[in-house]
């Protein structure tokens, strides 16, 4: 269904991707048999021609729907890069959340400093009042001594004219 889909919409392209795939097989194939004729000794085994399998299979993708190997492995390459696309894009979601978060913690650290440095100028203020406060309870307390001074030297003179009067 996959297959019958593409066709109608992209005939097209995939003709000009078959073409370009034609190519690219037939130049690895030409190229094997270039080495085959300078270095007639190399033995390409099975092994070497699943690993150039492998190599092409990534490139067959915009060609083909899935690929099925041996073993049951099945890839959908549909299916993939959509995964793909969707790994990319929360990727890129948690990562301007994560720069949001950034900047609001760096936000809240900046007021946090700013608050911090509010909190030692107030603490400063009243470290001043207090000094004036204290200084002002001991004014107080010598002119309270003075004034008990003043009030017991009234009150001795007071009783010396009181007694000079009788």
């Amino acid at each position: 269904m996959g297959r019958a889909n593409r066709q109608e919409g992209g005939g097209a392209t995939q003709q000009g991707g078959r073409i370009v795939v034609s190519i690219v097989v037939t130049a690895v194939a030409l190229a094997f048999v270039v080495a085959h004729l300078i270095w007639p000794d190399l033995e390409i085994d099975a092994i070497a021609l699943a690993f150039v399998g492998i190599a092409i299979v990534p490139w067959l993708g915009p060609l083909l729907e899935s690929i099925e190997f041996p073993g049951g492995f099945k890839a959908n390459f549909r299916e993939v890069q959509q995964r793909i696309e969707e790994v990319k894009k929360t990727t890129d979601e948690a990562l301007t959340r994560t720069e949001e978060v950034h900047q609001t913690a760096q936000d809240a650290l900046s007021a946090t400093q700013a608050v911090k440095e509010t909190a030692q100028d107030a603490l400063s203020e009243t470290r001043a009042v207090k000094e004036t406060a204290q200084d002002a309870l001991s004014e107080t307390r010598a002119v309270k001594e003075t004034a008990q001074a003043a009030l017991s030297r009234a009150e001795e003179i007071d009783k010396k004219v009181s007694e000079q009067q009788l």
